[in-house]
């Protein structure tokens, strides 16, 4: 049995890395954490120079609502 709030295992999974400057990673990652039940990856590398980083999260197929706390994404309206 899942626990609360988790899609269930046999659920299918939609992977997203997307790449992006520095300063936007972590408030995008902030953003996927709302929908990502297993949390986000962010990629940093202390020796790597290039100023852009992974952002990783696994998403269930179905679209799910954000976890509660969190306010409503512009544009998203309950039925």
């Amino acid at each position: 049995m899942s626990e609360p709030g988790r899609p269930p295992a046999s659920a299918r999974w939609l992977e997203v890395t997307l790449v992006l400057d520095e300063e936007l990673a972590e408030p995008v990652a902030d953003v996927l954490a709302r929908f990502a039940p297993g949390g986000v990856a962010l990629g940093y590398d202390s020796l790597d120079p290039d100023p852009e980083r992974p952002v990783e999260a696994a998403l269930p197929a179905a679209a799910p609502r954000p976890a509660s706390g969190h306010p409503p994404l512009l544009g998203h309206h309950d039925p």
